[in-house]
């Protein structure tokens, strides 16, 4: 039952990590940033079909 609870414990802060990542690269991408992102890509492409 120890060693249960302890992975479960590990699996639930691995959970809490991941979601405090992606909610840090929402609030980083969002915005100015992501209007750069998108038209960078944009660029690329029409680069490389054009």
């Amino acid at each position: 039952m120890n060693t249960v609870y302890g992975s479960v414990l590990m699996i639930s802060d691995g959970i809490e990590i991941l979601i405090g990542l992606t909610l840090l690269l929402s609030t980083t991408l969002t915005g100015p940033k992501l209007n750069q992102t998108t038209t960078r890509a944009e660029e690329s492409i029409t680069e490389r079909c054009g």
